[in-house]
């Protein structure tokens, strides 16, 4: 599955955020993490003014099923879920459920709405307890 990524907003940024900034000198897309230290914030301050001539160009990927594989879930035909945790989860573009599997026929929502990233994801697993 090929990747896809969206410009973020400034108000996105904060401790543990994953982003990718392009560094012209190695022509390529590095992996960061954001934490408040004098680099990232000189990056960040540019993503609000990103366009084709802009020398510090920001990216986040969009939440698919790799990231939730990275984080343990597992695939299992069309669904995917993370066994331990009795935690399942649909992923239809950026609309994504979350919920917990009490029994083979019974299950409780834990989460409906909109997730862009593999950041918000994490923040919503930690509100709902998951381990």
């Amino acid at each position: 599955m090929k990747s896809t990524y969206y410009t973020p907003k400034f108000e996105e940024f904060h401790n543990g955020f994953e982003y990718e900034h392009y560094m012209e000198t190695l022509k390529s897309w590095i992996p960061e993490t954001f934490f408040m230290n004098e680099s990232h914030i000189r990056i960040v301050k540019h993503v609000d003014i990103q366009d084709e001539n802009t020398v510090r160009k920001v990216r986040v990927k969009c939440l698919d099923e790799d990231d939730l594989l990275e984080i343990g879930f597992r695939k299992l035909g069309d669904n995917i879920f993370h066994e331990k945790n009795k935690i399942g989860i649909t992923l239809n573009d950026n609309n994504v459920s979350i919920f917990k599997i009490e029994s083979d026929d019974k299950f409780s929502y834990k989460f409906l709405g909109k997730l862009l990233n593999k950041s918000e994801l994490l923040t919503v697993l930690k509100r709902i307890d998951y381990e």
